[in-house]
């Protein structure tokens, strides 16, 4: 396993462990960046690959949190992320809320929605793992973070 594998596994480790709700244990799996971007294009929205480190994906089996390292390490560089572990672990605790509240997401409303929900809950329960995630995102907000609608989706 390479060391970022298993940071993330170690992160998300703790991070189900202290998440607040019972939920079955989602599958980890880490995909490499190609494979991650050709799993996004299924995807009924577009969403930057760029910025977006992991996903929740509800599969038939068991949902599986999807983790990119490539795009880990590349917001690390570009925020300034000091504890990789913390940062994985705050996108963990994000991706098990939307786990949580199970909304389903057809259209950029739908997802700005489900967003503002997990930042509520986010902050109230790890309000410094919130910031964390909230810091990075104002980082990256010149560079372009979007989530729209594909052609067709509502």
């Amino acid at each position: 396993m390479l060391r970022i594998e298993k940071t993330i596994q170690n992160a998300f480790n703790r991070a189900y462990k202290k998440f607040p709700h019972r939920i079955k244990k989602p599958n980890v799996l880490v995909m490499g960046k190609v494979q991650f971007i050709e799993y996004l294009n299924n995807s009924p929205l577009t969403i930057n690959p760029d910025t977006t480190p992991a996903v929740i994906a509800h599969l038939p089996e068991r949902d599986t949190i999807i983790f990119c390292p490539e795009t880990i390490e590349d917001m690390k560089q570009f925020a300034g992320i000091k504890r990789l572990c913390d940062f994985i672990e705050a996108l963990t605790l994000h991706e098990l809320y939307h786990e949580w509240n199970r909304h389903r997401i057809e259209s950029k409303l739908q997802a700005l929605e489900s967003e503002m929900q997990v930042d509520i809950e986010m902050q109230n329960d790890f309000p410094k793992l919130y910031r964390l995630l909230e810091n990075v995102t104002k980082k990256l907000i010149n560079k372009g973070r979007g989530i729209k609608n594909k052609k067709g989706a509502k």
